[in-house]
């Protein structure tokens, strides 16, 4: 499955192309908000992994516009990574249609776990928000 990764530290690409790869996946990679959307929008994935805080437009942001777009064809499932953590982070997540949300630095293998399990189900209206 086509999976989106954006984030705007070239390491931390990097480093989630090659985890996800390694799971079997194509990956397509962006630095900040307008080309996480772009690619979106090009390639229909079924997973978004997107960091909160890029330049351009935010992760909150991007998530906000996908999810009021009723031209896609599919609503992919969206794990926001941070670097913050707090309340008001995951209340913000959650209201722009976050499905999950996870704080740097992160455990590979739960990140593995969830994409698997995320590519199992797929995102409907209501689905619940997991912080983690």
């Amino acid at each position: 499955m086509t999976i989106v990764v954006a984030d705007d530290s070239p390491l931390v690409l990097r480093m989630l192309t090659v985890l996800l790869e390694d799971q079997g996946h194509d990956v397509v990679g962006a630095c900040d908000g307008d080309e996480a959307l772009a690619r979106i929008r090009q390639v229909s994935p079924a997973l978004v992994v997107i960091d909160a805080s890029m330049p351009k437009r935010s992760g909150y942001e991007v998530c906000q516009e996908l999810r009021a777009d009723r031209t896609l064809t599919r609503q992919p499932y969206v794990i926001m990574l941070t670097a913050g953590g707090q309340t008001a982070e995951r209340e913000r997540a959650e209201r722009t249609g976050v499905d999950e949300f996870m704080t740097k630095p992160f455990n590979h293998a739960k990140l593995r776990e969830r994409v698997t399990k995320a590519l199992g189900a797929p995102r409907t209206a209501g689905t619940p928000f997991i912080n983690g």
